[in-house]
């Protein structure tokens, strides 16, 4: 078994694998904007509860890879997020019974 590094993880989300029933999803990262048009900027806001997953689990049979999903409202708990890919976009590794809803 191959020991991920940092920079790997980094680089490439689709090289991290979860373990057990855990699920790697990418948070929706939405602008929002107000009716008069000023940017609310992330630290005012909550945290969306919407995000795509990236990878699961072996044992995760809720959902796959691809799948919009609705997480529970604090599922994020006080983890911090991952930063991955390019783009350095908010990834969070939860357990699949904090995936609420896959959405269609």
């Amino acid at each position: 078994m191959r020991t991920l590094k940092r920079q790997d993880a980094d680089a490439d989300p689709r090289k991290v694998t979860p373990l057990r029933d855990m699920v790697l999803v990418r948070i929706d990262d939405r602008t929002e904007m107000t009716s008069g048009g000023i940017v609310v900027p992330h630290v005012a806001r909550d945290l969306p509860n919407t995000a795509v997953v990236v990878a699961v689990g072996p044992k995760c049979t809720a959902c796959a890879v691809g799948d919009h999903v609705l997480l529970e409202k604090y599922a994020h708990g006080d983890r911090e997020f991952l930063r991955l890919g390019a783009d350095a976009s908010r990834h969070l590794l939860v357990e699949h019974e904090q995936v609420m809803a896959v959405l269609t």
